[in-house]
């Protein structure tokens, strides 16, 4: 947090608008993720309005917005508000595969099973976010074990399970890094 900080203040002091909008938005979430949702929601409601993000980058804080009203307050209407405003506005390059994940929950959170996982479905269409396909599949299979679909929730917690795997390698370069001296025969 303390080097997001000192970046905003040289951000600030250059006046370099792209920097400055990037530093405020990893603040904010930061702070989401602290679960500091008071502050996290100023934040974002400033950003969303601030004169320092680009035109296709405005509305990327209406998806952050929506995940602390499901977080905050369990309120997942306002939840859907969000992230339909995010959606009907977005006219740029931006994958809406994260914003059908945090819909989809919404609709979860709300035990409406069929549009939850119509929104899963369209967030595995356009996410490129190996740890959102791996929690999308996770989600599918609870719908289906709910449904009493076992041989449909058996597949996607096969599915879930291998997207696990494939995170856990990626995400782990010490893995990668022994697993590459290992088939090289050096072994650790």
């Amino acid at each position: 947090m303390q080097m997001i900080k000192a970046c905003h203040i040289n951000a600030e002091r250059l006046k370099d608008s792209a920097a400055i909008a990037f530093c405020e938005y990893n603040i904010a979430n930061l702070l989401l993720y602290r679960e500091q949702f008071d502050e996290a929601q100023t934040m974002f409601l400033e950003l969303k309005d601030s004169k320092w993000l680009s035109d296709d980058s405005k509305d990327i804080p209406l998806i952050q917005l929506s995940k602390i009203s499901q977080f905050k307050d369990g309120n997942y209407n306002q939840s859907i508000e969000y992230i339909d405003t995010f959606l009907s506005r977005n006219q740029h390059n931006v994958s809406n595969g994260a914003a059908y994940s945090v819909k989809a929950d919404a609709y979860y959170g709300l035990n409406q099973m069929d549009s939850a996982q119509l929104y899963y479905h369209l967030s595995l269409t356009e996410s490129t976010d190996p740890t959102t396909f791996c929690n999308t599949y996770r989600r599918l299979s609870e719908i289906q074990t709910v449904k009493g679909n076992k041989d449909s929730a058996a597949y996607y917690i096969k599915q879930a399970n291998l997207w696990m795997d494939s995170s856990m390698i990626a995400y782990n370069p010490n893995i990668i890094y022994k697993t590459i001296l290992n088939n090289r025969g050096i072994g650790i």
